[in-house]
């Protein structure tokens, strides 16, 4: 009989039961299917909070240089390649894309904070004004 299970008993009289080679293999491989599975999800997940972590640091960066481009100039910059490519001077900026592939987005003066500026990612989605932009600013909700 293959796959049976042999009842067995062991020190002190308690009973256990003996798993025959086919039950053995089909646990070993439902553990390491489960672990497997369980391995790709949390590196999936982390995957998308590093890439989150990223576009936060590239926009704080991309922030920071419109900014030094305002006080230069004494205007705000028309779009990222200003930044890239100054009238005068030395770049502020490398050329940069979001983890995602698609390119920022530079609005300035900002719409929250006229002395500001507002930059963000498209997200994952690569559409902008999805709940999963990245973004430098607050959004007031109206409720």
């Amino acid at each position: 009989m293959v796959g049976t299970t042999k009842i067995v008993v062991g020190k002190k009289g308690h009973r256990r039961r003996k798993l025959g080679p086919i039950a053995r293999r089909v646990r070993a491989i439902s553990i390491l299917m489960s672990l497997l599975l369980f391995v790709g999800w949390s590196t999936g997940w982390l995957s998308n909070k590093r890439r989150v972590r990223q576009a936060q640091l590239d926009i704080s960066r991309i922030a920071h240089a419109a900014r030094l481009f305002r006080a230069d100039f004494g205007r705000c910059p028309q779009n990222l390649e200003e930044l890239i490519a100054p009238p005068e001077g030395t770049p502020y900026l490398r050329e940069v894309k979001d983890p995602w592939g698609s390119a920022y987005v530079l609005h300035c003066p900002s719409m929250v904070d006229s002395d500001d500026v507002d930059v963000f990612s498209p997200g994952p989605d690569k559409e902008a004004s999805g709940e999963d932009d990245v973004k430098n600013y607050l959004v007031e909700l109206n409720l």
